[in-house]
């Protein structure tokens, strides 16, 4: 079979379809030779770019092995237009050029074929002076031989190599490896013989008598051959991809994952199969790629190359051709030139002599260019000065065609050829040219060395390198500098990693924390890619041309980058071990944990368990980050660290935040079922609230992943299988989760995710991790849009400056800080404020921590920047920065001999001017002209090697912001105000876009280095140009023009909003432009600053705060505070307006004389004391509001926030202006006569100049009438609870009768709800708690908030007769009825009393006790509309119905925390109910018992108490107030409590029913806030003898009677710094009640026992307990925090009885589904069986080397049966060892 094989294939190995042995010696063969390449978009139209190469091939036979080849008169032609071409592609309309003589010279040159035995291509003979692309174009005329495989190879295995025939239908079918032009690759023969009919068809079409003469009479065959590119060898590829990385698709590097190729040749025979001869051939060969880059569009960019040779005559030989003079072999494969593209004649080199090195570049020349090396220079110097004035330009950037992406796309490209002397003459040169101030040449140089750092070649890494060592680029712009450089290295050789490596130990790097972050990460990040990982460093990284750069054993990595990065790790060992490690410490360990993960390696991550373990430090955020960073490490070796990682989260004394990383990195490592199942079985025993609260989280999102995408179908699987098993609850936003969203997307064919972590501690209120990531996934790239992580500490340090900063605003006295001598109370020590930021975009890796000193160190040199620049009339910058943000770069060698380059590039450009200036006062000037410049650019195309320029197809979807600005800005008297206008420079006041986006799909023929020649749009073939111009800023004034031109088929609102409803509203911000297709399509925002009315905008913002103690006193302004003119307050008596006008217009003038003082210009003058006065009446307005509503409270305070945006043209005329004025007012009051609150808007809205404004005006009462009683039940029943709220609206134009909307509304309590209060589930199970002396049980709270609830909502609304009567209004009415028509009915009712123009309606609403359903009536006109049952949405179950316990924004905050917070803590009836919702028994006796106190060294906080047999005495200390209580217990015939009330010592006087009277700082009046010494905390009573003291500052709340006490507060000052009988306040009952020397007992009653205040006179500890006590005090057992020994868990080696086969060839892992019997490496097998076992393979890429690790380790890979069965095989199965 395999000689008939060889035999078959020398048919086809020479000229593609001819055998060797059908030539003959004394005959000429003639044929017609043509190759066309064509690029572009046909889903658009048939416009393309390309090339067609004709010539006339003669072949002679010299002897049986050797043939000469010669082509003549060659002929060519380009094109870039609009093709009519043929249904087989071909152009029909021909005209062609001649190739020009130099070239033809060489391409007419004869080359010589050598033959084997086999008939078989062995050497190809050309001149030695021909250029390699020449010889290139020659290699394409050939196929070539097949690869021998020798012994038991895979492929062989795979491939029988066999030719099935069938003899009736002459047909044979076989495949081969064969070498051509294009590498080495498996092509798929199919032979068929033509039927008579259709060989005289195929003649007839021919019309050659001459060629048909040879076949006569003979058979004809058509042959049939594919290539797969999927099983190719050494093709010569080359691939780079920077900023996201590239997917495998199995190839291992043999295709592109972006392009998608195939090939298909046709050719037609004559004679027979032994002894043919070849009539025709075509070879069609088709490369697809997106048009968007990385992710799927509808169009495709497609490259079509053509190949075609007809046999013209067989003719006997007049002249041979001449034989090949000075010649030399090659081979058939393509080869890049090594030297100048396009006049190198060598080939003869080794990849290892090709391997780049830090100061040249690489001798192989892979981008043709038009010009020497020093013209090149002089090109690269001039574009880049001219790229530097446009920047200075910068509002007019990419506008007129002065694209600036462009030509960073263009210098990029050019300096790709620069050595490192090269960089430096051009800098030169470069400085040469610029003539501009230093500052100036400082940006250039900037600016240069982004673009080096784009480049990312070895020279330009080594430069920059060099540039940091020697600080010429220092701080901030040094470590983004360097962070793009390594992200864009193109040849990682391990002469540059040590470049890095040695850069990293620079003492420059080292110093500056912000470097050595980034140098470190993005280092161990890019060895990790191109070194270690199996995927990335063969798709991201050029290894078809150049061989692998470097490997996992390299000497740089093993010998010195990871031991260095552990050596500086273990350098911060001491100062970690330290209870408060340094920040500079802290730094530098996370900087280095997070370069160890990078790695992956199985020595950095030894490392990395060796601080999980608490070798280096216990301190949990380290420890945390080294298991997060094993996730690499567990992704690749699932069966190794999955047990190390469980045993994390099994292990339930180590720390909750370490558990927590290691649930978050289970998933990475394959879990099983199982594994999942028992992870949801620990909620419902975990000790820890937050870690089962993440579990929870985890498994919910898990199971909430798309099963479209095959990268999370497993998983989802499992976890929805586990989360039924989970614990049920409901946790609210104080618990930690972990939230991932993914959103698959059909028509990018893509996943977008977002994911979201924050983990609390038990040691913060505030979320002490935060972490955010967002990525898309699609078939060929994922990429990394943007990561960051968020490490946070010492926030109650912070809330404890914002206190004491507080009080010194108000001249309140400080806290001082109390010795503790009585209890011995170990103080809590709060951690000092400190936060880690870990920052990753597109590659790029930043790293920051943030303390006191780095924030004074910021404002430092922001002060010093100020004073020196100041005097220069304050602060200049000028901040332009070049990035290239992802792309990629493929060349792949094509049969034309042309080689294909496909090509993403995402350039940005950000250029800012900005300028500072202070004024006084609080006022500050500020211009800035931003502009941003972002392109997207995908090119797909070849080179003409005739006129040496690009032809191609492409995309470029560009965006253009510029918005130049000068802001005033002032912030006086509670008053912000800003004036936005457009800078006064007459370049900004040209026609120009604000916004613009462009998608603009292309062909071009192009010179490489120029901007945008004979480039030409690509128009859809089938839909007109949509045009629209809208004018949008008319309205307003401003001349601002929405222009859009597009071919897109649908251009609406419609069609957009139907784009966005494809995405997720928290994914949409991850996805690139264009969404889904590349249609030509142009959005743009223009600006004409000249024509526009309104010239500037003004926002005035201020907020105003008054109180009223009594009716009888006048109000009174806190904030802000206004100077008093007595002169005018007599003038006016007091009359607002008055006063107003006669105030500012005095301020106005003051303003005048300070400025003419000035000289300064008199418009100027006038304008700006215009808006002085502007800002005088707005405060005085605020003013106005303020004590107009607390008219209307009599007492209590007012809040005034005023928001004024106007509009104004030339001489300060107003064009429009809105004004807006809010204000609420609080009257706290007596609990009998309710709470009120006022509200009042008005807004005022100007919309044309000297129009009188139109107003609104709405003004809203609410009382509400809450329980007077605070525990008893039965009295709130009693109590008519309801809520009274009264609305009215005017609207109109000032001075014109006004249009009203009135509604009265109250919410009442009905029977039902009072009889559900009384006889439901919970109110019997309260019943029973009372009986035990249980008032503060959770059922006792539930019932007596059952009892206060209002679930009947009645409404008396008018409205007028003008808006009812309006369509829209009827319409929307009746879109309501029909959207609820199942619940909908529809009755005659009474016709109620109706006044003139107003319609009334009547609505009653009933909500469901439980708040799950509502019922509405409305009545209006006689007809009764009623909707029954409607469903509340979960987000209103809870706040309805109404509760009137508690106000609304505690309501609500108890929504979202699940009641939560506030924390509450009880003491009654013998049983203590901690913060944490511990309960245990204690029993107060006479001794003081401290229940809650702040034990941080703050120590503001203390509550304690007192009990006798008849007196309950209550003590509570508020920084520096102290306030006693004692209260006597209620006998039998009186509920009520009597007591006695003391501040600082001073008893009160207690008053009965005195509700109207002001409270005199002696008395305590009952039911009332009494307010005393401090201003922020009121004593009050309730009508069942609970008496409160209320902190409104800190939070705090204490409620108490004679028999139990009642302790609220929030968690945001004192969380883990609390102690006393009410626990640690740490939302965690484990470990919850401690000691005061913060000892854990073996019960919480003695752990109480610490709190209590014992003296000579009380009975002190129970004389039973006295002793364990003493006892466990002096034992003093502390929470101790456990390290997991997951080195010990690492090192274990698991015994293996079975395991799965592996065999591995070059590509390939092939690994058995079944696993066999082994013995150990000590143990011979006793009795072997052979035993048949089917095998699978995959490529050789992280995946399939992943799948190869679980099956060395000896467990079962999970789905196996999925993988499809390549082979089977019979092994040795041992049975007996």
């Amino acid at each position: 079979d395999y000689s008939i094989n060889m035999k078959l294939f020398a048919i086809f190995s020479l000229l593609g379809f001819v055998a060797a042995s059908s030539f003959s010696t004394n005959n000429q063969y003639t044929y017609q030779f043509t190759s066309q390449v064509l690029t572009g978009i046909p889903e658009l139209n048939s416009q393309y770019a390309g090339l067609r190469i004709t010539a006339k091939l003669v072949l002679q036979k010299i002897t049986d092995q050797t043939f000469m080849i010669q082509l003549r008169n060659t002929k060519y032609k380009t094109y870039n237009d609009i093709l009519n071409l043929s249904e087989e592609k071909d152009i029909l309309n021909i005209e062609e050029l001649d190739v020009p003589a130099n070239i033809k010279l060489h391409l007419e040159a004869p080359f010589k074929i050598v033959l084997d035995e086999n008939e078989l291509i062995k050497e190809i003979y050309i001149g030695s002076d021909e250029p390699i692309f020449v010889s290139n174009l020659k290699k394409s005329l050939l196929n070539g031989s097949p690869g021998i495989y020798q012994g038991h190879s895979m492929t062989s295995m795979l491939d029988t190599n066999t030719i099935q025939r069938v003899a009736e239908q002459k047909k044979s079918h076989f495949k081969t490896m064969e070498k051509s032009v294009v590498g080495e690759c498996e092509v798929e023969y199919t032979i068929n013989k033509l039927p008579q009919y259709l060989a005289l068809e195929f003649e007839q079409k021919e019309a050659n008598m001459k060629a048909a003469k040879a076949c006569q009479g003979k058979d004809y065959y058509e042959v049939i051959r594919a290539k797969n590119f999927q099983k190719c060898n050494n093709r010569p590829i080359l691939q780079q991809t920077y900023g996201s990385n590239a997917k495998s698709d199995g190839s291992m590097g043999a295709t592109s994952p972006i392009v998608t190729e195939s090939s298909i040749q046709r050719s037609i025979l004559c004679g027979t199969l032994e002894n043919a001869i070849g009539r025709k051939y075509t070879i069609e060969s088709k490369y697809l790629t997106s048009a968007a880059g990385g992710l799927e569009s509808v169009e495709k960019i497609e490259v079509i190359s053509r190949k075609t040779c007809i046999l013209n005559s067989i003719e006997p030989v007049t002249a041979q051709i001449k034989d090949v003079v000075n010649p030399k072999s090659l081979d058939i494969q393509y080869e890049f030139p090594v030297g100048d593209y396009w006049t190198s004649t060598a080939s003869d080199i080794t990849k290892e002599s090709l391997m780049p090195d830090m100061t040249s570049v690489s001798s192989l020349s892979l981008y043709p260019g038009p010009f020497d090396g020093e013209t090149i220079k002089q090109v690269f110097v001039d574009t880049f000065i001219k790229f530097v004035e446009l920047s200075k330009q910068s509002p007019e950037s990419s506008h007129a065609g002065k694209d600036v992406n462009e030509k960073v796309l263009i210098m990029t490209k050019l300096v790709l050829s620069f050595s490192y002397a090269d960089i430096q003459e051009v800098w030169s040169m470069i400085k040469e040219n610029i003539h501009y101030d230093l500052a100036h040449k400082e940006n250039a140089e900037h600016v240069f060395i982004d673009l080096l750092s784009i480049a990312g070649t070895n020279p330009c890494v080594k430069y920059i390198c060099e540039m940091v060592k020697n600080q010429v680029i220092i701080g901030e712009p040094a470590a983004w500098i360097v962070a793009n450089m390594i992200k864009s290295v193109k040849t990682p050789t391990e002469e540059l990693i040590q470049e890095l490596t040695n850069l990293l130990k620079h003492s420059t790097v080292q110093s500056v924390n912000a470097l050595k972050a980034t140098v470190a990460m993005s280092l161990s990040e890019l060895v990790h890619r191109a070194c270690i990982d199996e995927t990335s460093s063969v798709y991201n990284y050029p290894v078809g041309i150049f061989g692998q750069f470097c490997s996992k054993d390299s000497k740089v990595i093993k010998k010195d980058l990871l031991p260095y990065l552990v050596e500086k790790l273990e350098e911060q060992k001491y100062q970690l071990q330290q209870e408060q490690p340094t920040i500079t410490a802290m730094n530098s360990a996370l900087v280095y944990i997070n370069a160890l993960g990078n790695l992956g390696l199985e020595e950095s991550s030894y490392t990395l368990l060796e601080v999980i373990e608490g070798k280096m430090t216990t301190h949990p955020h380290p420890r945390s980050v080294a298991v997060y960073k094993l996730i690499r490490s567990a992704r690749t070796n699932p069966s190794v660290y999955r047990p190390v990682i469980l045993s994390i989260i099994q292990n339930i004394a180590e720390n909750e935040e370490v558990r927590m990383a290691a649930i978050s990195v289970l998933p990475y490592t394959l879990p099983s079922s199982a594994d999942m199942q028992k992870l949801a079985i620990r909620t419902w025993f975990e000790s820890s609230q937050q870690v089962s609260s993440y579990i929870t989280s985890t498994l919910k999102s898990l199971k909430g992943l798309p099963l479209q995408a095959p990268l999370y179908q497993k998983i989802a699987q499992k976890a929805e299988e586990a989360y039924k098993l989970a614990k049920p609850m409901t946790t609210g936003i104080q618990t930690s989760h972990n939230i991932k969203i993914v959103q698959f997307l059909d028509t990018l064919r893509s996943a977008v995710t977002l994911k979201l972590q924050y983990v609390n501690s038990e040691e913060s209120a505030v979320p002490r991790t935060m972490y955010v990531k967002s990525d898309i996934q699609s078939k060929s790239q994922s990429k990394d849009m943007f990561e960051s992580a968020v490490y946070v500490q010492g926030s109650e340090v912070l809330m404890e400056k914002m206190y004491n900063l507080y009080k010194i605003v108000q001249n309140q006295e400080l806290p001082k800080h109390k010795q503790e001598s009585i209890l011995n109370i170990k103080n809590r020590m709060a951690k000092q404020p400190e936060a880690h930021v870990t920052l990753k975009m597109l590659g790029l890796q930043r790293f920051y921590s943030i303390d006191s000193e780095f924030i004074q160190g910021i404002v430092l040199q922001l002060t010093n920047e100020f004073i020196k620049d100041n005097q220069s009339n304050g602060i200049k910058r000028e901040f332009l920065k070049v990035l290239d943000l992802d792309g990629f770069n493929y060349i792949i060698p094509t049969e034309s001999g042309l080689p294909l380059y496909v090509q993403q590039r995402t350039p940005m450009v950000i250029s800012t001017h900005a300028s500072l200036v202070i004024v006084k006062n609080g006022e500050a000037e500020i211009k800035i002209k931003p502009v941003f410049n972002y392109k997207q650019t995908t090119r797909v195309g070849f080179f003409c090697p005739f006129t040496q320029k690009f032809l191609g197809a492409g995309v470029d979807t560009s965006v253009h912001v510029a918005a130049p600005l000068m802001a005033d800005v002032a912030l006086q008297h509670g008053q912000l105000s800003i004036t936005l206008k457009t800078t006064d420079d007459v370049e900004s006041q040209k026609v120009k876009p604000v916004i613009a986006l462009k998608v603009m799909p292309y062909t071009t023929e192009r010179n490489p280095i120029e901007e945008a020649s004979e480039t030409k749009t690509i128009h859809t073939s089938y839909n007109e140009k949509k045009m629209m111009e809208v004018q949008l800023g008319e309205k307003l004034g401003v001349d601002l023009k929405l222009k859009m031109e597009s071919e897109h088929k649908f251009t609406d609102l419609a069609n957009f909003l139907h784009v966005l409803s494809h995405h997720h509203p928290l994914t949409l911000l991850s996805l690139p432009l264009p969404l889904m297709t590349v249609r030509s399509h142009s959005v743009s925002l223009i600006y004409n600053p000249s024509t526009s009315a309104t010239k500037e905008a003004s926002f005035v913002m201020s907020v105003g705060y008054g109180k009223k103690a009594s009716a009888s006193q006048k109000s009174l302004m806190i904030y802000p505070l206004y100077q008093i003119d007595q002169e005018v307050e007599t003038e006016c008596k007091e009359e607002q307006e008055c006063m107003k006008e006669k105030f500012c217009n005095k301020e106005k003038q003051h303003c005048l004389t300070e400025l003419r003082k000035q000289n300064r210009p008199t418009s100027e003058i006038n304008k700006y004391c215009s808006m002085k006065f502007y800002q005088c009446s707005q405060r005085h307005v605020s003013r106005q509001n303020t004590r107009s509503v607390l008219s209307k409270l009599e007492s209590g305070s007012a809040v005034t926030f005023n928001i004024i945006a106007s509009l104004r043209g030339d001489h300060e005329s107003t064009v429009k202006e809105i004004e807006t004025h809010f204000t609420v007012g609080h009257k706290p009051g007596h609990h009998k006569s309710g709470e009120n609150t006022e509200t009042k808007i008005s807004t005022s809205l100007r919309i044309a100049p000297n129009a009188m404004p139109y107003e609104l005006e709405i003004q809203a009462a609410t009382k509400m009438h809450k329980p007077i009683s605070k525990w008893n039940k039965e009295a709130i029943l009693q109590q008519n609870l309801n809520t009274k709220v009264t609305v009215k609206a005017e609207y109109g134009i000032q001075g014109e009768e006004k249009v009203s909307v009135s509604a009265k509304m109250k919410a009442v309590q009905s029977e039902d709800q009072k009889t559900f209060a009384k006889t439901s589930v919970i109110a019997e199970k309260c019943e029973s708690d009372v009986a035990l002396g249980q008032l503060l049980s959770e059922t006792c709270k539930q019932a007596r908030t059952q009892a206060s609830a209002l679930d009947v909502v009645e409404a008396v609304i008018k409205i007028p007769t003008s808006i009812t009567q309006n369509p829209k209004f009827v319409s929307l009415t009746e879109l309501l009825k029909v959207s609820y028509l199942p619940y909908l009915s529809i009755s005659k009712g009474e016709i109620l009393e109706e006044e003139l123009a107003m319609d009334k309606y009547v609505v009653k609403a009933k909500i469901d006790q439980l708040g799950k359903k509502l019922s509405v009536n409305v009545h209006h006109k006689g007809q009764q509309t009623e909707l029954k049952n409607l469903r509340i949405g979960n987000y209103l179950q809870g706040l309805l119905p109404i509760n009137t316990k508690e106000n609304a924004m505690l309501n609500i905050v108890q929504q979202f925390t699940v009641h939560g917070a506030p924390s509450v803590c009880s003491v009654e009836g013998g049983k203590v109910t901690t913060f944490d919702k511990l309960q245990y028994n204690y029993l107060l006796n006479d001794c003081e018992h401290v229940i809650f106190k702040d034990c941080s060294p703050a120590n503001i906080v203390e509550v304690s108490v007192k009990k006798t047999a008849q007196v309950h005495h209550l003590k509570v200390i508020l920084a520096n107030t102290k306030y006693d209580l004692e209260l006597t217990k209620p006998i039998r015939s009186s509920r009520t409590t009597t007591a006695v009330i003391k501040v600082n010592g001073q008893q009160k006087t207690i008053q009965h029913g005195h509700h109207g009277k002001q409270q005199e700082k002696t008395e305590f009046i009952e039911l009332a806030q009494n307010y005393y010494v401090d201003e922020d905390t009121y004593l009050t009573s309730y009508e069942d003898g609970v008496y409160a003291i209320v902190s409104k500052l800190y939070g705090l709340a204490v409620y108490a009677d004679g028999e139990r006490v009642e302790v609220k507060t929030f968690q945001h000052s004192l969380r883990n710094q609390a102690c006393g009988l009410c626990g640690d306040l740490n939302d965690e009952k484990t470990a919850d009640m401690k000691s005061a020397g913060s000892c854990i007992m073996s019960s919480p009653k003695l752990a109480a026992y610490s709190y209590m205040v014992a003296d000579n006179k009380c009975k002190g500890i129970p004389a039973q307990d006295l002793k364990q006590y003493q006892e466990e005090t002096a034992k003093c057992v502390k929470k101790e925090l456990v390290p997991t020994k997951v080195t010990e868990v690492w090192q274990q080696k698991k015994l293996v009885s079975m395991k799965h086969l592996i065999e591995e060839s070059t590509k390939k892992v092939c690994i058995s589904k079944l696993q066999v019997n082994v013995c150990g490496s000590s143990v011979s097998p006793k009795q072997v069986i052979m035993k048949e076992v089917p095998y699978f393979c995959v490529p050789k890429d992280t995946a399939g080397s992943t799948l190869k690790r679980i099956a060395e380790q000896g467990e079962k890979i999970q789905n196996v049966a999925e993988y499809p069965t390549i082979y089977i095989k019979m092994v040795s199965n041992p049975i007996q060892c």
